[in-house]
């Protein structure tokens, strides 16, 4: 999937940084509900895939990231993941 840039910026140290369009078709963003416990899975750097069951609490402006409660650290933590970085995002039904 050809990932379209809107933006660059430089990071601290000087490098052009891409900013992506907000594109995965592997979620619905409009089905999101706070409190919702939900299985995540996601991208974490090339190689390596993160999986947990957690609240998903909120999102970022337009969706770029979203919010969810901290799986193992706490009442009050939160673990922030970009939405392009999703590989699958389901309600987790009770």
């Amino acid at each position: 999937m050809e990932k379209k840039v809107i933006g660059t910026i430089l990071s601290r140290h000087g490098n052009v940084v891409n900013i992506y369009a907000v594109q995965n078709d592997r979620i619905d963003i409009g089905s999101l509900r706070q409190n919702t416990l939900m299985d995540v899975s996601y991208r974490l750097g090339q190689a390596m895939v993160e999986v947990f069951q957690t609240k998903y609490l909120d999102a970022t402006a337009d969706y770029r990231s979203l919010i969810f409660q901290h799986p193992t650290k706490g009442e009050g933590r939160v673990i922030i993941v970009p939405t392009n970085n999703i590989l699958s995002l389901d309600a987790v039904n009770k």
